[in-house]
């Protein structure tokens, strides 16, 4: 069997617990640790279990009287709560958010977890439409809380990261996209993304849209729509956008993203959005709401932590046809001009024959 180490939070405080075992762990920041039979643990018994954990955490448990809550079910049905964590057939699974973990509900995360047989660690590329650290900002940080641990996360705050707007020159389509006036900043972003296994934008709705600063980054990447110069790294990415708008807006502003990214080539975009209908401060938002707005951000969390991420996700026909269109359009441009930059990208890459970019 293969062992794994595993990640949990106990009050707030990062543990790690190598698994060795074809039982479910249950973990919910309880008052106390359960024996396979129901019967509380001796104190030993949970300095024993715990030693995996750190000294740290375990010096603050001591200090604070702190008492995780571990239970251990044979392959059973059982409600759960914050994490359930499993190993089978020595592959470890993830299972978040209340509800009923069955057998057959198992989820594969070898790659989201900090594994030590070196498998690499994941990495987050976040956009940020705007650098205010507001309503948007504070959805996205509970995004990425679940991640923050595990992941190597690079962030970019617009307008700061890309502060140009594009002035139409053509560079970069006509000839090439490191002689741009932005390169500086565009390169490197485009360079963090094609690193990331999960791409994350967030936007607040202004008039509608998308941000200013988000539109103007956008733009800088009009190169790497798929009429033009696409880039195979993107057709193997995922993505999720996060918005929200005061009473409109918030759909339409990830349409603004939803577009280039699926122009870029990925098909597997999730996206969540939320109406405040109420106040733009955090603080002033009703508790209620702002319960409700975590818990969702916090199911979609657990939902894109359980992804495998050494696997290729589905390239949706609809991504396929917008190929297939571009393909042609590009082999009629280089049968009139075989010099044509973007034709002859295309000629490169073999896509104008049998090669795809979805395929490795």
């Amino acid at each position: 069997m293969s062992y794994y180490d595993i990640r949990i939070t106990v009050d707030g405080r990062t543990a790690v617990l190598p698994s060795d075992t074809d039982r479910i762990v249950f973990i919910n920041n309880v008052h106390n640790v359960w024996e396979d039979d129901g019967s509380p643990l001796t104190p030993d018994d949970m300095t024993a279990l715990l030693e995996c954990y750190g000294r740290d955490l375990l010096k603050d448990i001591s200090e604070r009287d702190i008492r995780p809550s571990v239970c251990f079910v044979d392959g059973e049905d059982m409600n759960y709560g914050s994490s359930v964590l499993f190993s089978k057939d020595g592959r470890p699974h993830i299972r978040r958010e209340g509800g009923l973990l069955r057998a057959e509900d198992d989820i594969d995360v070898r790659e989201t977890l900090n594994c030590n047989n070196g498998r690499k660690k994941m990495k987050i590329t976040v956009i940020n439409g705007t650098q205010k650290h507001g309503v948007t900002y504070r959805l996205k940080e509970i995004f990425l809380e679940p991640f923050r641990n595990s992941a190597e996360i690079t962030e970019f705050y617009l307008p700061k990261d890309c502060p140009d707007f594009c002035c139409g020159c053509t560079t970069c389509f006509l000839g090439d996209q490191h002689k741009c006036k932005d390169a500086e900043y565009v390169q490197k972003i485009e360079k963090a993304m094609f690193e990331a296994d999960l791409l994350v934008f967030t936007s607040p709705a202004y008039v509608y849209h998308a941000t200013g600063a988000m539109k103007a980054m956008l733009d800088h990447f009009g190169y790497r729509w798929m009429p033009h110069r696409p880039a195979k790294e993107m057709f193997g990415k995922r993505a999720v956008i996060i918005t929200q708008c005061l009473g409109g807006g918030a759909g339409s502003t990830a349409k603004d993203i939803r577009d280039s990214l699926s122009w870029w080539g990925i098909s597997y975009i999730k996206t969540i959005s939320f109406k405040l209908m109420s106040e733009i401060h955090w603080e002033k938002i009703p508790e209620e709401k702002r319960a409700k707005m975590s818990a969702k951000l916090g199911k979609l969390s657990s939902r894109m932590l359980s992804v495998d991420y050494s696997v290729r996700p589905h390239t949706s026909i609809v991504v396929k046809g917008k190929f297939m269109v571009c393909r042609l359009l590009q082999k009629g441009l280089g049968k009139k001009n075989p010099e044509y930059t973007d034709f002859n990208y295309w000629k490169d890459m073999g896509w104008t024959e049998g090669v795809r970019p979805w395929k490795d």
